[in-house]
């Protein structure tokens, strides 16, 4: 963000941040749909847009709703997902700050909520909502049958989730989450997490969440605020679940978490390969799925180890 780019505006209530790169369309879709959010009464409230380089017509786009919406525009020149976040945490003037994204369409009373929990809820520190998905056309029957393992490539959160207790490893999804804004500003998102460009790199919110409640912040379910995830066709295809297992890949490449050296990965993703080859026509889609997410993932900690091993050569 540009020095000094927020400074002397007044304080709000709320601060609702979007990033976004290159998504004009979708985007304004939801800020159309912003349009019908129910305010509470004396509330004041911010939409910040995160411009993270965008050369599409989301300038425009953001121009046409100002009229309608207290929108505030950040650009931020570092590309990346959690660049942009870092940015829209320093430019926030709320109390409150509700993260989502630039592909969804908010219920009405989802900031309501969410302002009822940071009021009434003064232990919790952050809050994760429901997310529905919106599908551009019906999904293939191997998304139906495998739900468990799809809706999470969807970023679909059920209400039905938020019956168990949030956790290290039961957590809101990024499009559709709140936080204390002060308690946000103690732990910005690494930018090496998270997409970026074309890298389907994630764990930029999981990383920021459980590094809080490594400190004893505890995180809670707010079932009220509810959106729908916009899931156009190619997203809902094997060509996408490849490359979003890969970034998984990457991921746990860079935390370490990768415990085979390049040849044992190569070894091991060829078999995966001859496996899924095999099971893509001769078994369900529960076996041949998770065979793909394994080759995928596998394939993800290879590039990022070979990138790494270059680097140091």
């Amino acid at each position: 963000m540009n020095a000094g780019q927020s400074r002397g505006r007044a304080g709000k209530d709320v601060t609702v941040a979007i990033c976004t790169w290159n998504r004009a369309a979708f985007l304004d879709r939801t800020l159309a749909s912003f349009h019908r959010l129910c305010i509470p009464e004396g509330v004041e409230w911010e939409l910040i847009v995160v411009d993270n380089n965008c050369t599409d017509t989301t300038p425009n786009v953001v121009q046409r709703h100002r009229e309608f919406l207290p929108i505030y525009c950040v650009s931020e020149k570092q590309q990346g997902h959690s660049a942009s976040r870092n940015a829209a945490v320093e430019a926030a003037r709320g109390e409150l700050l509700i993260w989502t994204d630039d592909d969804v369409l908010v219920d009405s009373n989802w900031l309501s909520a969410y302002w009822d929990a940071f009021q009434y809820q003064s232990e919790i520190s952050f809050w994760g909502g429901v997310i529905r998905p919106d599908f551009e056309s019906p999904p293939p029957s191997w998304v139906e049958s495998n739900w468990e393992i799809c809706s999470r490539l969807f970023a679909i959160r059920e209400s039905k989730a938020m019956l168990e207790p949030m956790t290290a490893t039961h957590l809101p999804f990024g499009a559709n989450f709140a936080i204390r804004t002060p308690i946000q500003r103690q732990q910005l998102y690494d930018v090496e997490f998270g997409r970026s460009g074309q890298s389907m790199r994630g764990f930029d919110e999981i990383d920021v969440l459980r590094r809080l409640m490594g400190k004893g912040h505890r995180g809670g379910w707010c079932p009220e605020a509810e959106l729908q995830h916009c899931i156009p066709r190619e997203r809902v295809s094997l060509d996408y679940v490849k490359k979003y297992f890969q970034g998984q890949g990457e991921t746990l490449a860079y935390r370490g978490e990768t415990r085979l050296s390049p040849e044992e990965l190569r070894c091991q993703l060829k078999r995966r390969r001859r496996n899924y080859r095999l099971n893509r026509w001769l078994k369900p889609s529960n076996i041949w799925l998770k065979d793909l997410i394994d080759l995928s993932r596998l394939e993800g900690q290879l590039t990022y180890l070979q990138k790494h091993l270059e680097r140091l050569s």
